[in-house]
């Protein structure tokens, strides 16, 4: 047993055994402790609640103390949402009042018989997580559904500093929202500000570190989650834990029981609607997903995802993801795979088979979500492998800044719709760089022959202008490639790239309506310099045997 002979160790809750209500208990520790500022002591056995309880510091012994929250019955809200909550919660930030807290060395598990959360805050200056295990178990309703528990940990509202480490998360209910790919079976950590007035500058969520954590997740909403509701969530990181998007078997489910959600890890706005002091005040700024190791086999677009297409008037900047090592499972299974799921649930939004990217961003209005004429959002050695299953869209999408990147294994293009890609080292199927600004100093390889199968390729029916420099190609394929359908004007500059390419014309270009400037390039495995309609200027090339 536990013995407190001091309080500067702590209170301890007294006159509760094994699996015994601990919610007056814990409360009334509470009281103590804070007239010493010391911590409430679980004892070193499973504890249970009857209803949610206010604690600002809890510590147990880690492998031993454990509080289970399935009986708990909800009560008024917050307490009709969490099942522990900081003892001053509010969504307006408070100065005389916000709360430093802690949580230590336990576990708080679940097997819902209802909806609920685990663990809120708002209203807090300042929080430890540390040796925490988080768990919510799979529990079926009279219908059959998963029963869903919304958030493991949530920072719900002007939280002003916080640090999660060597905690477990396990969000394993196999929940879900209207169907089997919608949004709505709750994540692991939700980092966010649910304001009560987002134009007041004390009320944000900021300065949130989650490290050296595992995740295991399997629901339809994102596992970690940054965003803003009703004002800002800024400078919030997520660094160097391990994070599993698990499958059905890992549950020891059928694959009749499959599940896949939109997106993994996301920063985004997510401006409710609510009015000009709380939605319209929605942001993200200065967040970070950086240096994770990720293995995700049930998403159905995106792994990591900055920005949201709802939220484009809404501030989106200087956001990053930056060294996560993503290793990629695209099911494919023809009864029960992504796509077979979402097409039985009615096909909504965009196809998966075409709109998978590993690492997405949605960049808002030029602006008015961001300042000046950059966003700052960046993805900077960044690594997507594909290692099985089907061939997903693309590795990266949208970036404004893609740095030192790389993709291997099953992906149709490199990158899409990128501004700027400097450096790293991509591997592609079919298509490298498509309708990029601007390549530079990259090596890409193309592992697919064919007359599209180019390392640069232009399909922007309304054209532009783009550019590939020093690069290094190595493929099967043509070095550029724009097909018929680019009606706008479009021109492409090609200079000082070397390596090789396949059978067909190095420059394909098949529309009239784009120019080709080709200079100091030495490309080898091909004689043919162009075919169709458009216009090449070239000098300084070598093309195969031929020379400008």
């Amino acid at each position: 047993m536990q013995t407190v002979l001091d309080h500067s160790l702590g209170v301890s809750i007294s006159g509760v055994g094994p699996g015994e209500d601990a919610a007056d208990a814990i409360e009334a520790a509470h009281a103590r402790a804070r007239l010493f500022g010391v911590d409430v002591l679980l004892p070193p056995y499973t504890v249970t609640l009857s209803r949610p309880v206010r604690v600002n510091r809890l510590r147990g012994i880690p492998g031993f103390s454990k509080i289970d929250v399935s009986g708990t019955t909800m009560g008024i809200y917050p307490l009709s949402q969490f099942c522990i909550v900081n003892e001053h919660w509010i969504t307006t930030y408070n100065r005389n009042t916000a709360d430093r807290c802690s949580y230590i060395g336990f576990e708080i598990l679940t097997l819902p018989n209802k909806r609920q959360s685990l663990i809120g805050l708002a209203n807090v200056s300042f929080v430890d997580v540390d040796q925490v295990t988080f768990r919510a178990s799979r529990n079926l309703d009279g219908n059959g559904r998963p029963y869903a528990v919304d958030a493991l940990l949530d920072f719900y509202a002007s939280v002003h500093g916080g640090y999660v480490r060597r905690s477990h998360f396990h969000q394993r209910t196999g929940a879900y929202g209207a169907n089997r790919v919608s949004a709505g079976g709750g994540g692991c950590i939700w980092i966010r500000n649910f304001s009560g007035n987002g134009t007041l500058p004390d009320n944000v969520t900021e300065q949130v570190i989650i490290e050296d954590c595992e995740f295991h997740h399997y629901t339809t909403d994102e596992c970690i989650a940054i965003f803003g509701v009703r004002g800002t969530t800024r400078n919030c990181k997520v660094l160097g834990n391990r994070i599993f998007g698990l499958e059905a078997a890992d549950l020891g489910l059928p694959l009749s029981e499959s599940i896949y959600r939109p997106t993994l890890l996301s920063i985004f706005p997510l401006n409710d609607g609510s009015g000009p002091t709380l939605g319209a005040t929605a942001a993200v700024v200065g967040n970070e997903f950086a240096d994770n190791q990720i293995s995700d086999r049930s998403t159905l677009y995106n792994v990591i995802r900055i920005g949201n297409t709802a939220d484009a008037a809404q501030r989106n900047e200087n956001n990053a993801t930056r060294r996560n090592k993503i290793d990629f499972f695209f099911a494919t299974d023809a009864n029960f795979g992504a796509m077979a799921v979402w097409t039985a649930g009615g096909a909504a939004g965009a196809s998966p088979a075409s709109a998978n990217i590993a690492i997405r961003c949605i960049e808002g209005t030029a602006g008015v979500a961001y300042s000046g004429t950059l966003s700052g959002n960046v993805s900077q050695g960044d690594e997507v492998i594909v290692r099985s299953g089907g061939t997903i869209t693309g590795g990266f999408s949208g970036w404004q800044s893609l740095k030192g990147c790389s993709t291997r294994g099953s992906l149709t293009s490199a990158a899409l719709n990128c501004q700027h890609i400097e450096g790293g080292r991509y591997e592609a199927s079919i298509r490298g760089f498509v309708n990029c600004g601007l390549v530079s100093s990259v090596t890409i390889r193309i592992n697919l022959g064919g007359s599209i199968n180019a390392a640069c390729v232009i399909d922007n029916v309304a054209g532009g202008a783009f550019a590939m420099t020093g690069c290094q190609v190595s493929g099967l394929g043509p070095l550029v490639y724009i097909p018929s359908t680019v009606t706008g004007s479009a021109s492409v500059s090609v200079t000082g790239n070397i390596g090789s390419v396949g059978a067909q014309p190095a420059l394909n270009i098949l529309s009239p309506n784009a120019t080709i400037r080709a200079n100091g390039n030495q490309i080898s495995g091909s004689n043919a310099i162009s075919a169709g309609a458009g216009i090449i200027k070239r000098a300084n090339n070598t093309w195969g045997v031929t020379d400008d």
